[in-house]
């Protein structure tokens, strides 16, 4: 009765996570589009002056709280991200740029005792590498300082993101790594919290090229929710990733 209790808790706050996230993120899109046609309802043209894509390589890892001290020696692994935009001038210097992204973070853990992530018992000696895959929407502002040929930018924004797939691999070191075991995460387990709610901050230059822009950026990626959602085992996971990427943006 009391994990029943636990389980009912937990999914009552996680709905509330997400409501809340999703009314502030509608209301910060309703206010910003709503000021970018207003700044372009006179010269009767779309708000949107460009588009791109842009990829990144990822370096995640976790930040580990409560009682997850059997997790201090977490490490970092690679990653990727492929996302692509839309700006939308606001005021002079200053515009919004929602993206949609594909990308890939986790971290790995090397133990020497028995450990359990996410239900999935890891034996003593092996490696584990957790990988999950999000499809994330970030919203963000840009500030741009710029000339005729090449200029500097800086953003930052929340972001809300859904877990698309997870997996755990087990790995053995002797000379080389030896994939022992593959498993994949169950994301509608009640230990696995599947949305994510973070903060992203960055910057970039670029080069205006003809009626394009290439750009180089550096990002980083604060996760601000756990990834274990379990109420009765006080250890929080919050996803850390930096990225360095290069992209292309085409003016309309």
């Amino acid at each position: 009765m009391r994990t029943m209790t636990f389980n009912l808790e937990a999914e009552i706050l996680k709905a509330k996570v997400i409501l809340t996230l999703a009314f502030i993120t509608g209301i910060f899109i309703l206010i910003t589009t709503n000021a970018a046609a207003q700044s372009f309802s006179k010269a009767n043209a779309s708000p949107i002056q460009s588009f791109g894509v842009k990829t990144f390589a990822n370096f995640s890892n976790v930040k580990v709280s409560g009682l997850g001290g059997f997790l201090s020696e977490t490490k970092s692994t690679d990653g990727f991200d492929i996302t692509g935009f839309i700006e939308i001038p606001l005021v002079e210097n200053f515009s919004l740029q929602p993206e949609l992204s594909y990308n890939k973070k986790g971290f790995k853990v090397s133990e020497g005792i028995d450990l359990n992530l996410f239900n999935i018992d890891i034996p003593v000696g092996l490696e584990a590498h957790t990988e999950v895959h999000y499809l994330q929407a970030p919203i963000l502002g840009k500030y741009t300082l710029q000339n005729k040929t090449a200029g500097l930018y800086f953003m930052a924004g929340p972001s809300i993101a859904m877990a698309t797939n997870a997996t755990l691999r087990t790995k053995a070191r002797l000379l080389i790594d030896f994939n022992i075991t593959r498993t994949d995460i169950n994301l509608s387990n009640d230990n696995f919290n599947r949305f994510e709610l973070a903060a992203l901050a960055g910057m970039g230059g670029f080069v205006n090229i003809g009626n394009a822009r290439l750009f180089a950026e550096v990002r980083h990626h604060w996760g601000l929710t756990d990834l274990m959602a379990d109420p009765i085992v006080d250890v929080q996971l919050k996803n850390r990733a930096l990225g360095l990427g290069v992209g292309l943006q085409f003016n309309l």
